[in-house]
């Protein structure tokens, strides 16, 4: 038997079974949809065969958009202690010689009462409440949410951030989220999440990224209902059994968040997608699952 053809031979078919399994987990969805467009009444019967529900009447937007530009923004001394004192109040002093965060090297505040602020190298900006009461929380998702709003807009201010929801903490207190938006849409790794108990907010995290649109680089976009079809093919080429409900959409941009030597990367426009399966993230120019 001539053992280096059969090798060969073998190398082939499994790159090309390769090839067949990758079209159809990636490449299906986008061709399914720009070959043949449909009406959403046409997706929707398509949906409803498949096991798709649709709870909530899908959001309608304009036929392009473009690829965000995003960064992450390099604070100056000036900035950092601005962000320090709009937190801490004026007695907000500086820790030498810094601190770090994770693995990133940071500038460190403090301020009255146990208060502390980290901003690192890469806009990351966090702030505790040393000095806060453990014990258990008893106010309601309504005073959590009402409670974080004062915090931002008396101590961040004009962010650019929407509400975005409250989350049951255990052993008590609430997660209040807030999303960075840009001229109208989500800028999905852009946040402000901040941990909330009677005594007001324990914790927060901010991230604030850059955001411009890359010029020229407008292109078709997906429906949603396209979009949801989109998420349909992508569970049943990898075997996803199960009926799946709609529950909410929004348009945005979406990216991890990147430390390379250009600081500046692309956000794709993406469809995130509520549901009673999870959050899923659609790659609006091609049908590509992102991110879930």
């Amino acid at each position: 038997m001539d053992w280096p053809r059969a090798k060969t031979i073998l190398i082939i078919a499994f790159l090309v079974l390769n090839v067949v399994l990758a079209v159809q987990l990636y490449l299906l969805p986008m061709f399914d949809l720009s070959a043949r467009p449909l009406s959403p009444e046409a997706i929707e019967q398509l949906l409803e065969g498949k096991g798709a529900e649709l709870a909530v009447t899908l959001p309608r937007r304009g036929p392009t958009a473009p690829f965000a530009l995003l960064s992450t923004p390099a604070y100056s001394d000036r900035e950092i202690t601005t962000i320090a004192r709009d937190l801490l109040g004026g007695n907000a002093a500086r820790v030498a010689p810094g601190g770090s965060l994770g693995a990133e090297a940071a500038v460190s505040y403090r301020g009255d009462g146990g208060q502390l602020v980290v901003v690192t190298a890469r806009g990351l900006v966090s702030y505790e409440n040393q000095g806060a009461a453990g014990g258990v929380s008893t106010l309601s998702a309504e005073e959590a949410a009402r409670k974080a709003a004062v915090f931002v807009r008396e101590r961040i201010g004009e962010t650019g951030f929407v509400f975005e929801g409250v989350t049951p903490l255990e052993p008590g207190g609430f997660r209040v989220d807030y999303l960075q938006r840009f001229r109208g849409s989500y800028v999905f790794p852009g946040y402000i999440t901040l941990v909330v108990k009677s005594e007001g907010v324990v914790a927060m995290w901010m991230h604030r990224l850059r955001v411009s649109f890359e010029t020229g680089s407008a292109r078709r976009i997906l429906s949603a209902h396209e979009a949801v079809l989109s998420l349909v093919n992508h569970r049943q080429n990898a075997g996803e059994a199960g009926d799946l409900a709609v529950q909410k959409m929004d348009f945005g941009f979406h990216s991890p968040i990147y430390d390379t030597v250009d600081p500046t990367w692309r956000g794709v426009p993406v469809w995130r997608i509520h549901t009673s399966r999870g959050e899923f993230f659609i790659n609006a120019h091609s049908g590509v699952l992102e991110a879930r």
